[in-house]
């Protein structure tokens, strides 16, 4: 007797009785991993009300699911042995990781009548790493229905999730959860430098779309829109998405990466459980527009994952997507020909005088500028990118160090950092200019070195 009951099957039939086990009922719900934080506080929460026995399972392969019905077939060979239970870390972005099961049994009574809960985590090809909360009763009506009503009690806390909002969370299959979540960087309206009707059309589309979803939902109107910023690099497209991402805080942004194939397709199923959810997808402008890349491709298949994704989602699905492009011209036409995918392009350019004041004054917060040195600055880089700009910042307060200025920036230091860039910026395109000449001008050599006829080589 002792021996059975050092395994699963033996202590579920010793609970609930030779006769009565195989008269059981069971149900199940199945859940993305991701949510295991809030199906075992809740499952905790409501067996604590309850006289219960816990035990832990040993289960060597996730591959090899836990269910009351496989611990029962394998009373004979290869019993699923009872174990304490085994906790493991559970990031969620916070300070400390949760302290997630691994895996319980829990026993305890319904009205003098026996009943089980299973907590098991599992992971297969067709439905990737999930968890599962089996309930096990006797058929009668009070079991059926505290089963019926204690499963109905997770599916709400599932549904109701806010652990991650205001979160990023990035697909990383490694990881134990499959993904990897941090805090959102904290962005200010004053670090972001745009001019005014760029900064308008931003607070148009984003900010004021987010607070009123509620009212254009009951209006009849759709919660799911696609923004785009384009523009060329160095111009803060990406800070302009953590800007976003830090002030929507009851959004989880899902951080989409455009070389993961097929995993877009996984990553926007996040997206779609996480609602209301930020999608940042960076650089669509690399995604499918080879249309003579083979089919099956990562690249074709990347795009039609996208595709599919989107195309399963609501109108009144709760998502911002905001993609990113260097190149807009290369996004494919099938990303913009329907409505839900990219509604609204942005163009972030260029600072104009205005922004690169700004952004001198942002970057060189800590330096002193001589009167006069900041507009010649802001004269001498028209069409710079602010990446440029950032660049010259570093620039002086390293020449204003080494010729022990200390933090004051002069216009003579602001002439000679900004000839040197132009000087060594000119080098380049002449070097990228001679390098694709180079074999145009091949003939020639070889014409050259046979006295001015044509030689082999």
């Amino acid at each position: 007797m002792a021996d059975s009951l050092n395994s699963a099957c033996g202590l579920l039939v010793a609970f609930f009785g030779a006769r009565e086990i195989d008269g059981i009922v069971t149900s199940q719900r199945s859940f993305g991993l991701h949510l295991l934080p809030d199906i075992q506080a809740a499952a905790l929460g409501m067996l604590s009300r309850l006289n219960v026995v816990r035990t832990g399972l040993h289960q060597p392969e996730l591959r090899d699911p836990l269910t009351i019905s496989s611990l029962l077939v394998r009373c004979g060979a290869r019993p699923v042995a009872i174990a304490p239970p085994e906790f493991h870390e559970f990031d969620l972005g916070d300070a400390k990781p949760f302290e997630a099961l691994s895996n319980a049994l829990w026993l305890f009574r319904i009205s003098n009548r026996p009943a089980a809960v299973l907590l098991s985590r599992s992971w297969s090809a067709q439905e990737g790493r999930v968890v599962r909360l089996e309930v096990a009763t006797l058929p009668d009506a009070t079991s059926v229905g505290f089963a019926r009503d204690f499963l109905s009690s997770i599916q709400d806390a599932a549904a109701g999730s806010t652990r991650y909002r205001g979160k990023v969370v990035t697909l990383d299959p490694p990881s134990e959860a499959g993904m990897r979540v941090r805090r959102s960087a904290s962005v200010t309206r004053a670090q972001v430098i745009l001019d005014d009707p760029t900064m308008a059309r931003l607070d148009h589309h984003v900010f004021a779309f987010d607070r009123h979803r509620g009212d254009l939902r009951r209006f009849g109107q759709s919660t799911c829109r696609g923004l785009l910023l384009y523009g060329p690099p160095g111009n803060g497209k990406t800070h302009v998405t953590r800007y976003v991402a830090s002030n929507l805080p009851d959004r989880t942004t899902v951080l989409v990466t455009p070389d993961g194939g097929r995993c877009l397709g996984d990553q926007l199923q996040l997206a779609r459980s996480f609602q209301p959810s930020l999608v940042v997808l960076e650089n669509v402008d690399r995604i499918g527009h080879d249309r003579q890349a083979p089919k099956g491709s990562t690249e074709t298949g990347g795009l039609q994952s996208l595709l599919s994704e989107m195309e399963r989602l609501s109108a009144d699905a709760d998502i911002l997507f905001l993609f990113t492009a260097n190149h807009p011209r290369n996004i494919d036409p099938a990303l913009i020909s329907q409505p839900g995918r990219i509604d609204v392009a942005i163009e972030i350019a260029c600072p104009d005088a205005s922004c690169r004041a700004r952004l001198l004054t942002l970057f060189g917060a800590s330096l002193i500028f001589d009167p006069g040195a900041l507009p010649e600055i802001v004269a001498r880089t028209e069409g710079a990118s602010a990446a440029y700009l950032k660049e010259m910042v570093y620039r002086l307060a390293l020449a204003a160090l080494t010729t022990e200025m200390g933090n004051r920036i002069t216009r003579r230091s602001v002439a000679v950092v900004l000839g040197e860039a132009i000087d060594s910026q000119a080098r380049l395109d002449r070097g990228v200019v001679e390098l694709a000449d180079v074999p145009a001008r091949r003939p020639d050599l070889r014409m050259a070195a046979s006295g001015g006829r044509s030689a082999d080589l």
